[in-house]
């Protein structure tokens, strides 16, 4: 199983490991500023309720074309450094999965870490009403011992691949769920893409962009991707604000 495929995988066991939770996805916090350029760095789940967030690591060089130079490499890895330490200095345990080098029990190793790093936080909580906090606890013990529990079931790549196969559904699922209306969206909340792209959609995770159509405005463009599943689809791009991104 390709590396930018197993992390979907990956998403569908979070996803059960911390069902109930809310969870923002590929999200950018105002707080998450690297202090070396000023930009904002990305999350790849963060879980606000209990100051744990999750990033995938070791996919970039998988799906660039060509090997990353040495200094790209150093300025791939401050950028890690200083997601890791802003997300700290805010409270916020992060576990960083490294898809390209770490096997299964490595990454569950991580995550455990990281649960118990948010526990012990939680506990010192003071400004957060008793009642709230012991509740949080109490879920986030019971999805620590969920994850326990697949780290007994996973042990390889090919123990993942029931996990992909329903992370697929869900998507499926999310993709075929009705949308409130809203307005459209404006020129600077549209992604900019080019065709060659590699970036990440919400729900149905890593892909290139192969064919930009021109429509009659920006968000009329019908932009077609090919994901990592094998998967290609068209979207509007006025669709696509808010869920494709590019790293």
């Amino acid at each position: 199983m390709a590396k930018t495929t197993m992390v979907n995988a990956w998403r569908e066991i979070l996803a059960r490991t911390f069902a109930g939770f809310a969870v923002e996805y590929n999200t950018n916090p105002d707080w998450l500023v690297n202090p070396a350029s000023g930009r904002k760095l990305k999350l790849d789940l963060f879980y606000p309720e209990i100051g744990l967030a999750v990033r995938f690591a070791g996919l970039r060089g998988s799906q660039q074309r060509g090997r990353l130079s040495l200094d790209e490499v150093a300025q791939l890895k401050a950028r890690e450094a200083a997601r890791d330490e802003v997300s700290v200095a805010h409270g916020v345990n992060l576990a960083t999965l490294d898809m390209a080098k770490a096997e299964p029990e490595q990454i569950f190793n991580e995550l455990d870490l990281a649960m118990s790093r948010a526990s012990r936080r939680l506990t010192k909580d003071e400004a957060r009403p008793s009642a709230e906090k012991t509740a949080l606890i109490d879920r986030l013990r019971r999805a620590r011992s969920e994850a326990r529990r697949y780290r007994r079931q996973i042990h390889s790549d090919k123990d993942l691949a029931l996990y992909l196969d329903l992370w697929r559904d869900r998507q499926y699922r999310e993709a075929d769920r009705p949308v409130a209306a809203s307005a459209e969206p404006t020129a600077a909340q549209l992604p900019v893409l080019e065709e060659g792209m590699v970036v990440e959609h919400s729900h149905f995770g890593l892909g290139i962009v192969e064919a930009i159509s021109a429509g009659q405005s920006r968000s009329e463009d019908m932009i077609t991707i090919q994901f990592d599943n094998q998967e290609r689809r068209t979207f509007l791009a006025g669709l696509l604000a808010g869920k494709v991104r590019v790293d």
